[in-house]
């Protein structure tokens, strides 16, 4: 079988502890396999090339992450990103001795060359779900239009117009109480001439 060049890059750090510690286990075991094998520290996985921040790393039933390092670092190339490094203020002094700093040019020609193999370990961390919108307050109150029955109308009815009561005339309009005549006795007769005369039976 014919050795073969591996190229990792990892942008993952603390932030993405599980990502960034199966990186340098690759890098580590693909050394440990006699695999010419060059590490690349991009985005947060550049203060791994510090000091002492390998060893601040910890993960639960992972191999140390400062070993993982050492063993890629004796048999292999680890390389710090330009930028990267810029952007954090870590100069060539600042690094491990054995780390480099190189930039884009030096990636491209490495993962151009013939027989060779490029890992990317990207930092998965999204960004959180925007919370979802607030739920709906209580219904305000409905104005006084419409709480009276006039719903559906944009605006309140207009009000009754008043009623123009037209001027009585004398003679009209007035009502007279019928009157229901008298009833004369049987028997009886009325003398309209004579009014001081009793009434009383007609005689024979």
């Amino acid at each position: 079988m014919a050795a073969r060049n591996l190229v990792i890059k990892v942008t993952a750090g603390k932030d993405d502890p599980e990502r960034c510690n199966q990186a340098f286990t690759v890098a580590a075991t693909a050394v440990a396999s006699d695999v010419t094998v060059s590490l690349w520290l991009t985005g947060e996985s550049a203060w791994f090339a510090l000091p002492g921040r390998a060893e601040e790393f910890s993960l639960p039933h992972a191999a140390p992450l400062a070993d993982l390092l050492a063993s890629v670092l004796a048999a292999g190339t680890v390389t710090l990103c330009t930028q990267c490094a810029a952007r954090r203020d870590i100069t060539p002094g600042d690094v491990i001795p054995g780390v480099r700093i190189a930039g884009a040019p030096t990636f491209v020609a490495e993962i151009m060359s013939g027989d060779t193999q490029a890992l990317v370990y990207l930092n998965d961390a999204s960004p959180p779900a925007p919370s979802p919108p607030p739920a709906p307050s209580a219904a305000p109150p409905r104005p006084h239009h419409l709480a009276r029955g006039f719903a559906g109308r944009a605006t309140p009815p207009a009000p009754p117009r008043p009623r123009r009561r037209r001027p009585r005339h004398p003679g009209r309009g007035v009502t007279r109480r019928a009157t229901r005549p008298r009833r004369r006795r049987r028997g009886a007769f009325h003398d309209h001439g004579n009014r001081g005369v009793a009434h009383g039976p007609r005689l024979p």
